[in-house]
């Protein structure tokens, strides 16, 4: 099942928070949720726009490592189709216990902008 950022009504949900390195639902960590970006309110109908970006109360990269950002210019994306790897908790991995491992899928496609 995705996470949900928004209650039945499309509203934000309130006291959300962020576990780095979960591994079976369990973490030493936790970051209070302070700032939601996200690219759909329905996740399940439009697959591309699939993503959240969040901001934390506290620097957990400092521990944990940081994601970089890269720009590209859209007409690069075709010749590094199938090139980029994707972090992120997955309504789909691990299969016995969907969400609550991190995992990458090397290899991603980016399915639309």
């Amino acid at each position: 099942m995705p996470i949900a950022f928004f209650d039945d009504k499309g509203n934000p949900l309130q006291n959300l928070t962020f576990y780095p390195n979960l591994i079976n639902g369990k973490s030493n960590d936790a970051a209070a949720v302070t700032h939601v970006l996200v690219g759909t309110k329905k996740p399940e109908e439009e697959r591309s726009k699939d993503w959240a970006i969040l901001t934390l109360d506290q620097p957990l990269g400092d521990q944990y490592g940081w994601m970089g950002w890269v720009m590209l210019d859209f007409a690069d994306l075709d010749s590094l189709r199938g090139q980029f790897i994707l972090a992120g908790y997955s309504h789909d991995f691990p299969a016995d216990n969907p969400g609550l491992t991190a995992g990458i899928h090397k290899g991603c496609n980016i399915r639309g902008l």
